[in-house]
């Protein structure tokens, strides 16, 4: 059967904001609106990745990533994930990843335009966080030691300055949560179960697919 690439962010979007947008994305084609906050976050991921560029970096030897407690800063959008779940293939690039005090942290600048600081990130956000830390076990633990392996989702004004960090700890509890919700986004994807709505007009209003959804709530 012919693999279905699915990128984490669209997985975690669906997943964790709305399922009708699976039905909208997949089976109608509908194209999401690109909104200012999307351009914003945009500009400041590239700005992001320009400035770690600056970093003088050494290539590092095979005994210093069998040494948990090397500290090492791995080149921005560099580490790619891939979660092979045949035919679904999912795929991301995480936009930063360390490893500190024998710990590796996986971490995620997330543009607020509103500048609210929330006490825990939303489930969209805690899904794609996940994917990237289930891919990293999958695709560089042969490589690399470490004890542990958490997510860092930094917050962000639209004008780039840091005003909320989270770290988590990716754990089993997560993990299931995750498979969970990889079977049913497949199910939902192959028309076996049938999608969730939010149920809640303000975030239909803040959809992306809001012009095009006939369920959308006014």
């Amino acid at each position: 059967m012919k693999p279905i690439y699915i990128p984490v962010y669209l997985f975690s979007g669906f997943m964790g904001y709305c399922e009708i947008k699976i039905i909208n994305h997949y089976k109608l084609g509908i194209s999401p609106k690109i909104t200012k906050a999307t351009i914003i976050g945009k500009k400041i991921h590239q700005d992001l990745e320009e400035a770690d560029k600056l970093i003088p970096r050494e290539t590092a030897t095979e005994q210093q990533l069998k040494n948990p407690y090397v500290d090492l800063d791995f080149p921005r959008e560099e580490t790619k994930i891939v979660i092979d779940r045949s035919p679904f293939i999912y795929i991301g690039r995480i936009d930063k990843c360390i490893r500190l005090d024998g710990n590796v942290v996986i971490i995620d600048d997330k543009v607020s335009k509103s500048g609210k600081v929330f006490e825990r990130p939303f489930m969209d956000k805690i899904l794609q966080l996940s994917c990237y830390c289930e891919g990293f076990l999958n695709g560089y633990s042969n490589l690399l030691v470490f004890n542990k392996i958490f997510f860092k989702v930094v917050q962000r004004d639209i004008d780039g300055n840091v005003i909320s960090e989270y770290e988590e700890e990716y754990n089993e509890k997560l993990r299931n949560l995750l498979i969970g919700k990889f079977q049913r986004f497949e199910d939902i994807y192959n028309q076996k179960i049938q999608p969730e709505h939010c149920n809640n007009a303000n975030k239909c209003r803040a959809c992306s697919y809001f012009h095009g959804c006939k369920w959308r709530l006014e």
